[in-house]
This record gives C-alpha cells, sequence and structure tokens, in this order.
C-alpha cells in the first residue's frame, strides 16, 4: 500500500513516512549521527529510526530499508551502492613499540600481539593492496571484536597491533597515543556500502538517503 501511495504521489516528489537505517555502531555514532540531522530537516516529513549495532543485519527480517555496511559483501540477495573507499592503517601504541619492536615488513606481524576485526573475517589475516608480491599474513593475538572501538582503545592501552580504519583513530594519531606503522605497505580498504533489500522498488526516500549519502561521501 505504501509504495502503490507513492507511485501516485512521485509526481509530487514527496518524501514522507518511515525510513529504518541500520549502521555499525562505531561508524554511526562517529559518522551518520553528524550528518542525519541536515537530512531530516530537508525532509520534514520523514520519520527516521536508526538501528547500530555490530553484526549483519537481517534487512528483511527487521524490516530494514537501508543498511550500511563497511567491508566485503557476501548476500548476492541484497542491492549494493558503492559510497566510498574507507582507508585503513596499521597502528599501535609507542609504548607497544618500545617494549616489543616495531615491524618493518608484513612478515614480521607473525611474531607480534595483533588486534583482530572479527567482523571481517573469522579467519585471522591481514590482507595488503600495495605491490604483486605483498603478502597475506596469518596473525594472533589476545584480542578480536567485532567493533572498532574496542581496538583503538586495546591499541592505545598497549595491548598489540591493529590495521583499523583512519576514521577511528585520527584523533589518536594527532595527538600520539598511537603511532602509525608499516606506512610502506597498504592494508587492503574497505568498501562503504548502502545496501537494500530488492531491487524491484526502492522508495523514494530510501533513493534520497543514498543520494545524500554519496554526496557526503564520495570525496572520500
Amino acid at each position: 500500500l505504501e509504495q502503490a501511495e507513492e507511485k501516485i504521489q512521485t509526481g509530487r516528489e514527496t518524501i514522507k513516512g518511515n525510513l529504518r537505517i541500520a549502521a555499525p555502531l562505531s561508524f554511526g555514532v562517529g559518522r551518520i549521527a553528524p550528518i542525519l540531522p541536515q537530512f531530516m530537516k530537508r525532509h520534514p516529513d520523514l520519520k527516521v529510526h536508526l538501528q547500530l549495532e555490530d553484526h549483519f543485519t537481517d534487512l528483511v527480517a527487521e524490516g530494514i530499508d537501508v543498511a550500511i555496511r563497511i567491508g566485503s559483501l557476501k548476500d548476492s540477495t541484497l542491492v549494493a551502492t558503492r559510497l566510498a573507499s574507507v582507508p585503513l592503517i596499521f597502528c599501535a601504541s609507542p609504548d607497544y613499540l618500545a617494549k616489543y619492536g616495531e615491524p618493518e615488513k608484513p612478515e614480521d606481524l607473525s611474531a607480534h600481539a595483533c588486534l583482530h576485526y572479527s567482523l571481517l573475517s573469522t579467519r585471522e589475516n591481514w590482507t595488503f593492496s600495495t605491490g604483486d608480491t605483498a603478502p597475506d599474513v596469518e596473525i594472533s593475538g589476545p584480542l578480536s571484536t567485532n567493533n572498532g572501538d574496542v581496538l583503538k582503545e586495546a591499541a592505545i592501552q598497549g595491548l598489540g597491533i591493529t590495521t583499523i580504519p583512519t576514521f577511528l583513530v585520527d584523533d589518536a594519531l594527532e595527538d600520539g597515543r598511537l603511532k602509525a606503522i608499516l606506512t610502506g605497505y597498504s592494508p587492503e580498504p574497505f568498501g562503504l556500502y548502502a545496501v537494500r533489500p530488492s531491487r524491484h522498488y526502492t522508495p523514494a526516500r530510501v533513493r534520497a538517503l543514498i543520494d545524500y549519502l554519496r554526496g557526503q561521501f564520495d570525496n572520500g
């Protein structure tokens, strides 16, 4: 019924109704929350529900209109729009590096405590995108978690080395709590996607949100 009504009203360009958005917790707080109010001001007849969680939400089962996902996409039944690339960085605390030394090449990571983002892969390995000979390194360490802020705090407190999106650690790198390492080797960047359940019909409110996010993030 909502779709039928919206089709009838398309000529009026009215964006209204309920819009359910899912996003990762850290990215939702740090990057979605600051820009969402402006989108809502543009469309005052829209009611938004933002669901933040660090697992892959079942869009259909939970009635999600659009999900923001970072990383690789595995569900071929979903329709994805790429919004941007999310660069990553290797980093550790100065205290950790002073105690255990600084790795000079990717292979050196196998001798270090590495802090792993479990939502990326259950297999603990880090992939490099610099050069044809850059290895895919198996790592091990005391902590794996599905939340980037937990990785950041663990690294700051000297628990080990992590690879993490730059948007999460810009402040810690700037004030010296973390130090970038292996700067000559680039971790494989994540993709930032807007994902929706079906290609058969995309509500105007979903198209409006995707266009807005693309405009916000297409400058990297």
